[in-house]
């Protein structure tokens, strides 16, 4: 098994409060949050999976704050077909729910370009 991380930068202009209530309604599950290092994360377990919610603002300083809020999926991954279906899956949910920008596959492996999708086009190649 190999683990990823999916990054999703989301369009949600929304306080981050709003928004982990939002993804709870949309995931059905609990996310509580926290401060770590200057910024709320919310974290949860979607379908033996990590779902970590990122707020865009850093309280540590205004140069270190992000455009978009992100939505992380952390996902044991047994083979190359399974990215397809976890994309599947999630743009099934997000579908009229959740706005995004892209997304990013983070492979383990330094060294590695992350593949990028989106929310209408699938894979730009």
């Amino acid at each position: 098994m190999e683990e990823n991380c999916l990054s999703f930068d989301l369009l949600e202009d929304i306080p981050f409060k709003d928004l982990i209530s939002k993804m709870e309604k949309v995931f059905n599950i609990s996310l509580p949050y926290k401060n770590q290092d200057g910024r709320l994360k919310a974290k949860g377990i979607l379908n033996q999976h990590s779902i970590i919610v990122v707020d865009r603002h850093d309280d540590l300083a205004d140069f270190l704050c992000d455009e978009n809020h992100s939505l992380e999926f952390e996902i044991l991954l047994n083979k190359d077909s399974e990215y397809k279906e976890i994309e599947k899956s999630i743009r099934e949910i997000f579908k009229n729910k959740i706005e995004w920008k892209e997304a990013k596959w983070f492979p383990v492996n330094p060294g590695e370009l992350p593949k990028k999708i989106y929310p209408d086009k699938g894979d730009p190649s």
